[in-house]
């Protein structure tokens, strides 16, 4: 099988300036999404394509791993959920998908 990485990189608004989150892999097919980029000291909110709050993660550094589970400790179903950045830096989101093989 040969996998093929995307990073996908977005605009965010920080005021006059511009800023940029990596956000890897995505689709991603395993338990871990990586978020990088100027995310010190703020969090990332993800949801699910219903609008119900999936998960907060509070960023120290500029890298943050979800494990791809609820707040419950649950891993969450396939599907496209939005994540929100907000922090000193600035906002941003966008969107990943989740595939679950088996999942449907």
């Amino acid at each position: 099988m040969r996998w093929v990485w995307l990073i996908l990189f977005l605009g965010c608004s920080i005021g006059l300036e511009e800023a940029s989150v990596a956000v890897y892999p995505n689709p991603c097919y395993g338990d871990k999404v990586v978020f990088k980029g100027d995310l010190a000291f703020g969090r990332i909110e993800i949801y699910n394509i219903q609008g119900r709050l999936v998960r907060v993660l509070e960023a120290e550094d500029e890298e943050v791993v979800w494990d791809t589970r609820d707040e419950e400790g649950r891993k969450v179903p396939s599907g496209v959920y939005v994540w929100r950045f907000e922090g000193p830096s600035g906002r941003c989101s966008g969107r990943i998908t989740i595939v679950r093989r088996g999942d449907g």
